[in-house]
């Protein structure tokens, strides 16, 4: 009796092996090829690790065209990934999901991403860091060691050495402007000459970031000074100020003066030497008070008294301005005026009227 239990027993556990080892065989053959099961196991993959794989990477992996839609996840094929490559992961540590991603940023291995991990970055870091240029884990440690946050590196980027930027921000440049700068051929080098002449740090951009160092160096042979290059440079080409700056104006003035032109601008300089001011002052001005100041003046004709003179209106307010050997315009008057004095005169209603009293010192067209 007892060898006959015995017997059962010994016949059920052969069963149960062998039942197993069948559903094993079954469960591989059923989803992977021979040749592919073979490489699995022999890279030391169970089946439901080679499974995992194939599901997170590539269904071909499994060696046959009808792998099921489960555990296949809706994931694009990544081909590229090998039996052997699973197995660097594998041995690496690496789950089958977080291979996947790191192989997404463009990692192919776990060589690849050693030197990121140990400099003690995690996957997230080493995506933020190559997304903002830096690929190259020594180079992050770098800019680290010289106390740039990850706000100024993604400002930055990895297009300069860190300690050439140490610099330039030193010297109080941005990425974009130190980035106009080179794009017009200042090296750091010629940057410090710049400040070192005494220039303020936002001139320094403003020459360096507008204009190109070989056109500095013209401006400075035709012996404009580094502190006016900028100013001139602004409003007008070389030429130009060349031209404005030989009839002793100074930029601002230039600039007040252009719609001129120069030669007229000569002309109301001379005749006007305190400068010309606004048609606002004008119309707010006491008559008895505009001598000798010149204005602008913007008006229509609303009197011709003589072919040289007649009355303007201006909002209402009433002007005689006398334009010596000139023809009064017939509809309206913009130009340049100076206070002679107070005119007086009386309207057809028999009102007396006093109005300033100008001669034209410029016509526009």
């Amino acid at each position: 009796m007892k060898k006959y239990i015995l017997s059962l027993i010994l016949g059920s556990t052969l069963l149960c092996s062998c039942v197993e080892i069948s559903v094993a065989k079954e469960s591989w053959s059923k989803y992977f090829d021979g040749n592919t099961t073979s490489q699995w196991k022999q890279e030391g993959f169970t089946f439901e690790e080679a499974q995992e794989w194939t599901y997170h990477f590539n269904p071909s992996l499994a060696g046959l065209p009808d792998f099921p839609s489960t555990p296949h996840a809706p994931y694009d094929s990544m081909p590229d990934l090998t039996i052997s490559k699973a197995a660097a992961w594998k041995k690496a540590q690496v789950d089958p999901a977080d291979a996947r991603k790191w192989v997404i940023m463009g990692f192919h291995g776990p060589m690849e991403i050693a030197p990121w991990l140990e400099k003690g970055f995690s996957r997230e870091q080493v995506k933020e860091y190559i997304a903002y240029g830096f690929k190259d884990p020594k180079i992050v440690s770098e800019w680290q060691a010289l106390k740039f946050t990850t706000a100024a590196m993604k400002e930055w980027r990895s297009e300069l050495e860190a300690n050439e930027v140490i610099e330039w921000v030193q010297m109080g440049f941005n990425k974009a402007q130190a980035s106009a700068c080179k794009n017009n051929r200042y090296t750091i080098e010629d940057v410090k000459v710049l400040n070192q002449s005494g220039l303020k740090p936002e001139e320094t951009q403003r020459i360096c970031g507008n204009m190109a160092k070989e056109v500095r160096i013209n401006w400075e042979t035709n012996k404009f000074t580094l502190k006016e290059i900028p100013r001139w440079s602004r409003n007008f080409s070389l030429e130009e100020a060349t031209g404005w700056r030989d009839a002793h104006f100074t930029p601002d003035e230039a600039y007040k003066y252009k719609s001129f032109g120069q030669k007229n601008a000569v002309k109301v300089k001379q005749l006007c030497p305190s400068g010309v001011k606004s048609v606002s002052d004008l119309f707010s001005a006491n008559p008895y008070d505009v001598a000798g100041i010149c204005y602008e003046f913007v008006g229509e004709t609303q009197q011709i008294l003589t072919r040289s003179t007649a009355l303007f209106n201006q909002s209402g307010r009433g002007f005689y301005i006398d334009f010596g050997k000139a023809s009064a315009p017939a509809i309206y008057f913009r130009g340049v005026v100076k206070g002679v004095g107070v005119y007086d005169y009386t309207t057809t209603m028999g009102a007396a009227k006093k109005v300033p009293h100008l001669t034209s010192v410029y016509q526009g067209e």
